[in-house]
C-alpha cells in the first residue's frame, strides 16, 4: 500500500483521508469545493505530525483538478 496514491473526491472534514493515512497508503490527496470543510480537515491534521507527510488536502472541484 504504501506506494499507493488515493484521490478522495468530497472529502468533507478529512475522515476518510485520514483512515486511508492510517492504514499505509503512500499518499492521501482529499478534494472538496467547500472551503469550510477543507479548513477544518487542515487544522484536524495539525494534530497528527506523522499524517502530515501523506495527506494533502485541496479546496478545489473535481472538474477542476
Amino acid at each position: 500500500l504504501s506506494s499507493m496514491r488515493v484521490l478522495d473526491v468530497g472529502c468533507g472534514a478529512g475522515i476518510l483521508c485520514e483512515g486511508l493515512g492510517r492504514l499505509g497508503f503512500g499518499e492521501v490527496i482529499g478534494i472538496d469545493p467547500t472551503d469550510k470543510c477543507i479548513e477544518q480537515a487542515k487544522e484536524h491534521l495539525e494534530l497528527d505530525n506523522e499524517l502530515k507527510q501523506k495527506l494533502i488536502y485541496k479546496n478545489i472541484t473535481l472538474e477542476d483538478y
